[in-house]
Parts: structure tokens; sequence; C-alpha cells
């Protein structure tokens, strides 16, 4: 049997979060009894959603799969549980969805209070995330076998919102065996959000931190050496503090 830890990065920051992480809860406590759920915590200021997870990691024991999972989200319960089995098995990062979608408040709600599933993505998330259904999008719920989380050094900690998910899958693909996505769907339940400010000083420095990542990655691909690569974004890891073994 596959030893499973459920890592969940949380801080209850208002009413409206703390509505979905009881609904979250519930729901991974009705699908996935076995499983014990962990909540990791951020040291004090802007959220760290990447030390949340590590805390979290840290604190779930000696498992083989690491569920990371996102307070506000859900998935199939059936892809999640073949996701962990393949993960084990392959040492793959694995995604239990293929399309990942941002729900409004309406919908959100009434998925949550009533159990209606004709849902509708969020229209005011078009002008900040350029589309609210995504293919193949990173974030919201991984699955992590111990063999990838050890390669990579855990997860990476930035402060602030963004970008770590982004960073996170490039590493899995540079020091591990690269990640997946099953078919089927995920949902974001909606709460208040400020994404991608450019007055937040930690988001632009994130997400200047995943250019640099980018850029790096390609200019290995160019020298067609995995190893290149690997040198290059290790060096420039540890220049922002985040090891890789």
């Amino acid at each position: 049997m596959v030893n499973v830890s459920v890592a969940v990065p949380y801080r209850e920051s208002d009413d409206r979060r703390k509505e979905l992480w009881q609904f979250t809860y519930c729901w991974l406590v009705k699908h996935h009894p076995n499983w014990p759920i962990v909540c990791g915590s951020s040291p004090d200021g802007p959220f760290n959603r990447g030390a949340a997870i590590n805390d979290a990691a840290r604190r779930g024991g000696q498992w083989d799969v690491l569920v990371v999972h996102d307070a506000d989200n859900i998935c199939d319960p059936t892809a999640l549980r073949r996701a962990v089995n393949w993960s084990y098995s392959t040492g793959q990062v694995y995604y239990p969805f293929r399309t990942y979608t941002y729900l409004d408040e309406f919908s959100s709600n009434r998925l949550m209070h009533d159990d209606v599933w004709f849902v509708s993505p969020e229209e005011d998330h078009a002008r900040l995330f350029q589309t609210t259904v995504r293919l193949k999008h990173y974030s919201g719920i991984q699955v992590i076998p111990r063999p990838a989380y050890e390669a990579v050094g855990g997860y990476i900690e930035l402060t602030g919102w963004g970008a770590e998910d982004d960073i996170m899958n490039t590493l899995f693909d540079v020091y591990a065996n690269g990640s997946e996505w099953l078919e089927g769907a995920a949902f974001h339940l909606w709460h208040p959000a400020n994404r991608n400010n450019p007055h937040d000083k930690d988001n632009v420095r994130n997400h200047m931190i995943l250019n640099k990542i980018q850029k790096l990655q390609h200019l290995g691909s160019l020298n067609a050496h995995r190893d290149y690569t690997a040198r290059a974004l290790r060096g420039y890891l540890e220049d922002i503090g985040h090891h890789v073994p």
C-alpha cells in the first residue's frame, strides 16, 4: 500500500477562505478517508506557499507520495487516486486533471452548498489570468513522489504570491522524471484575489526569478545538453537560497 500524505498550504486570512477550506477538508475526508491531512504553516508576513508545503511535508512523516492540495481546489477523486498510484510506480509528478477551471462565485457557492455541478468559469479572471480555463495547469493539486521531491530539494520558498508552481514544474523536468497530466478536471473555488499586481514587489520579484529560470532552461535546450541546464540552474538556485542536492 502506498503511504500518502496530503499537504495543504493554508493560512486562515478571512471568512471566505475558511469556508472554502471547511468544504475542501470535508471533501478530502469523504473521498480519501485513509490519507492523513497536514496543514502547513508559512512564516509571518506575506504567505509563502513553498514554506508551508515543506512544513507539511516534514510533519507528514515517512510518506511515499505527497499530495500537495490547495485549500480551495477539488478534483475527480478517482483521478487523484490514479495519480497517486502512477506517481509511486513511475517516479513522475502527476496532475490529476488536464483541464483546470477558475469557477465564478455563483457556481462555486452552488457546488458547495447545493451540490449543483452546472459550473461556470470566473469572468473577471480573463483580465488577470489570460484565461479562466487552463490546459495542463501546474498548480492547485500536485502529486509528488518522494524521490522527485528530494531530487529537487523540496519546494522552492518564495515570499508572496506567484510563480513557485511554474518553477517547480521546471525543476521536476530537469532533476527528476518530469510531469504528466491525467484526463479530467479540477476546480478552483472562487475567492477575492489580487494577482499579478505590478505594485506587488514580491509578485514582481517571483516572476523575475521564474523568467531567469526559464531563460536558463532555454539556453540548456539550445545547447542540447541536459547537464548544462542542471548545472546552470543549480548555481542560480543556490544564489537565491534554494539547494538542489
